[in-house]
């Protein structure tokens, strides 16, 4: 009994944006920031993790469905099955079923569940960072935009206060709240 041929990889080999929806890498002899640097390593380091997981796949239209689909029957049905066609040599005969390819499969699946867990805590405590980072920069910049809006109450730094202006106008708040987003009316 000949085994069944390998699903064809949908993702061969990973190019530099190795997921639909990767973020465009800098082009050209621009200096790379200290970050950029190690977000380059994270993601070579990414890259690098899905190189090998041969079954990696990327969700893809026509298949989507009958992945999820798959989701309803239980492991313990595709375990049973194995079993099944191992105890009938008719099963066997008729090579409908490669109890081994289940098998692999099932450990395959087993083995990867703690690395989808300690993948998506990743990208949780990942996106939690960047929130984090931006809200001490905001806190540190709206801490001084009213430092700077005191100095200017004072009288002194016409040049100070019209740039204040500006900053008002990009913080779009009124009254320490956000403002609503209005459209200009357009001139006549």
């Amino acid at each position: 009994m000949a085994d069944a041929p390998a699903r064809p990889r949908l993702v061969p080999d990973l190019p530099d944006s190795d997921a639909p929806e990767a973020t465009p890498q800098p082009s050209g002899p621009v200096p790379a920031t200290d970050a950029e640097r190690l977000a380059f390593q994270v993601q070579d380091a990414l890259k690098a993790a899905a190189g090998l997981i041969e079954e990696l796949q990327y969700p893809h239209p026509e298949t989507r469905r009958s992945a999820r689909g798959a989701r309803t029957v239980s492991k313990e049905f595709v375990r049973s099955m194995a079993a099944l066609v191992d105890n009938s040599e008719l099963l066997q005969q008729l090579g409908i079923y490669q109890s081994p390819r289940a098998r692999a499969s099932l450990q395959f699946l087993e083995a990867f569940v703690p690395v989808l867990h300690r993948s998506q805590t990743f990208t949780e405590a990942l996106s939690y960072t960047l929130e984090a980072v931006h809200a001490d920069l905001v806190e540190e910049a709206l801490q001084a935009y009213r430092v700077a809006n005191a100095v200017t109450r004072r009288g002194k730094n016409a040049e100070l206060a019209a740039q204040l202006r500006i900053l008002k106008k990009i913080l779009g708040r009124k009254n320490g709240k956000a403002a609503a987003t209005q459209e200009e009316p357009e001139p006549e």
